[in-house]
């Protein structure tokens, strides 16, 4: 048990460093493209969380525009919207890769990924909506 602390401590002491990460990431490189698909599973939940959080963090940009007399962004140049304007966010995309979509109804806006599998309008998708008056 406490050799395993000690390789935990050296891990992180070599991670912290940015030689150290590149030596650690190249070493851990072929395990990692052997277990992506076990790794994408166990980590889609954590994703899926980080999502929920995003997606409510450019609802509230929105809602920031509407109140300067913006009006919403375009949908077909969202993701566009979201690189330039929501600056927390990986250029825009989610962590799957994918841009994020907007869909605008008469007073409902909802903000989405689409989700593990990479294509828009399944069960899978993430999304979060907001009702504004126009």
């Amino acid at each position: 048990m406490k050799w395993l602390l000690v390789i935990l401590i050296v891990i992180g002491f070599a991670w912290s460093v940015p030689a150290g990460r590149e030596r650690i990431q190249s070493a851990l490189r072929p395990a990692g493209e052997r277990l992506g698909p076990v790794l994408d599973w166990a980590l889609n939940p954590t994703r899926r969380a980080g999502v929920r959080r995003e997606t409510d963090f450019i609802l509230r940009a929105i809602e920031n525009e509407r109140q300067m007399g913006r009006g919403f962004p375009d949908p077909d140049g969202f993701h566009e919207w979201v690189a330039s304007s929501v600056d927390a966010l990986n250029d825009g995309l989610d962590p799957w890769g994918q841009p994020y979509y907007l869909e605008v109804s008469r007073q409902t806006v909802t903000v989405g990924s689409a989700g593990p599998d990479r294509t828009r309008g399944t069960g899978d998708d993430v999304r979060a909506s907001r009702t504004f008056g126009r």
